[in-house]
């Protein structure tokens, strides 16, 4: 939240139009920024315990929470330059190819470097797994059945969502995973029953 302050303060603009600016319509990627823009009709509702939201059961966490259509005000996680935007799973791939690749142009080369060196501490356990940290970005290794790859991303859920970017430099490839739904399930056999929806 500090660092969107300071770059609208820095930009003299809010931060929703310095991201579009900067970034979005120079790489090509479609995506808006919550709650300075408008979340499109067809987004996606978070899925989840609406115990949590004084509701019942497993289902729409916008139908329990006191937020109604303006859901996203109902968690710091989903609101401005704290993980605020909506966009899709290949605007997603794409960003993480232009912030990542040597070939993306979303960063300078010696920004990236310094992006790409940040990783300097212990493994640290993020979800399911141990990963490095750096500057926002992790570093994993994935264990292949014909030896492993790294890749640079950022995992997060919360609020009933789950989203993944990985960005694999050996593959120069990028991957993203949007779910509408957060659980602890990490298997089809573990989430059979506790998912209403697919």
């Amino acid at each position: 939240m500090l660092l969107g302050l300071i770059a609208e303060h820095a930009g003299q603009r809010q931060l929703n139009e310095l991201y579009k600016s900067v970034f979005f319509d120079p790489l090509g990627i479609v995506a808006v920024l919550l709650p300075q823009d408008t979340p499109p009709p067809n987004t996606a509702r978070p899925h989840g315990d609406r115990s949590v939201w004084g509701g019942t059961g497993f289902g729409d966490i916008t139908e329990s929470s006191h937020h109604g259509a303006d859901w996203y005000r109902a968690t710091g996680k989903t609101s401005w330059a704290a993980a605020g935007m909506i966009t899709t799973p290949e605007n997603m791939a794409r960003w993480a190819y232009e912030l990542l690749s040597d070939q993306g142009s979303a960063l300078s080369p010696t920004a990236r470097g310094r992006l790409l060196d940040s990783f300097n501490g212990p493994l640290v356990q993020i979800g399911p797994q141990e990963q490095q940290y750096g500057y926002h970005v992790t570093k994993r290794t994935f264990s292949l059945s014909e030896g492993s790859i790294t890749a640079y991303g950022h995992p997060g859920s919360g609020g009933g969502f789950v989203s993944d970017v990985y960005y694999s430099p050996e593959l120069d490839m990028s991957v993203s995973l949007l779910i509408n739904s957060h659980t602890d399930a990490r298997s089809r056999a573990e989430a059979q029953g506790k998912l209403g929806h697919r």
